[in-house]
């Protein structure tokens, strides 16, 4: 019970945020919405200890195996749900970018200076930073290869992309190669990569789903054997072997969805 507690505070610790200088409480308490973000910000960040806090309790009152059978599947829920939230801001950002560079090229094939071009997709939303460092570096004839390379650590959704944009821009400077042209290659290259990686998500529908179907059909076990009075819940919760089956369950439907969302996941362009 003593590890378990020091366990707990020490988890606790780890994902207790720092308290601004100058914040004050108001009468109404904490704002809900404020701790749903800084809760969902928790669990993104430190997904092992927001999922070890979570169990804690349940280990302290049913057994460890039980807290621990709980603590994975919270840790591989939380991991899922990340690797999901990456691979939207992947994609949004890969889609953003090829509006920007379609709206460079149609700048420079108007005849406007590389720097005004970038400038004017530097409204593109998400992706506006990376184009007004790379017109602030043109305007004033730094090199805009260096801006690229900050930009990506930035945004590193974008590194291969903003790194053939510098090969581009290396050789229109280097061969005296037509800009607007390397660009517009560039451009339709992500714009199908794009489309390839929507068109496999919707064909790897199937596989997921089958996969979530697998994944459901133990727990679906369990409530029937609930249904029909034999106690699979009273079996597996209690401590001894009872948790040390739970434990075992549970590994295993966490292990079948991580491969699947890894085989799945393996084959996206973007």
């Amino acid at each position: 019970m003593l590890s378990l507690g020091l366990a707990a505070g020490a988890s606790a610790l780890l994902v207790l945020p720092a308290r601004p200088r100058g914040a004050r409480r108001d009468s109404a308490g904490l704002d809900r919405a404020a701790c749903a973000a800084w809760l969902t910000g928790v669990a993104l960040r430190w997904p092992a200890a927001f999922a070890i806090v979570c169990a804690v309790p349940l280990a302290v009152a049913r057994g460890p195996f039980i807290g621990a059978a709980l603590a994975l599947a919270v840790l591989v829920a939380l991991r899922r749900w990340r690797a999901a939230r990456g691979v939207r801001a992947r994609t949004s950002a890969t889609r953003r970018f090829a509006e920007a560079l379609q709206a460079m090229v149609a700048e420079l094939r108007r005849g406007a200076h590389p720097a005004l071009a970038a400038a004017s997709a530097a409204e593109t939303p998400e992706v506006g930073s990376v184009f007004a460092g790379i017109a602030d570096a043109a305007g004033i004839g730094a090199r805009v290869e260096d801006t690229l390379a900050a930009r990506a650590a930035e945004l590193p959704q974008l590194t291969g992309e903003l790194d053939r944009f510098a090969s581009a821009w290396r050789l229109s400077v280097t061969h005296g190669l037509a800009l607007a042209e390397l660009l517009a290659a560039l451009q339709r290259d992500v714009e199908h990569r794009v489309r390839s990686a929507a068109n496999l998500r919707a064909q790897l529908s199937g596989a997921r789903a089958s996969g979530w179907v697998l994944a459901s059909l133990p727990v679906a076990g369990v409530v029937l054997g609930q249904a029909i009075g034999a106690d699979p819940l009273g079996v597996l919760g209690r401590p001894g072997a009872g948790g040390v089956l739970l434990l075992i369950g549970v590994g295993l439907i966490c292990v079948g969805l991580t491969w699947t969302a890894r085989l799945t996941e393996r084959v996206l362009p973007c």
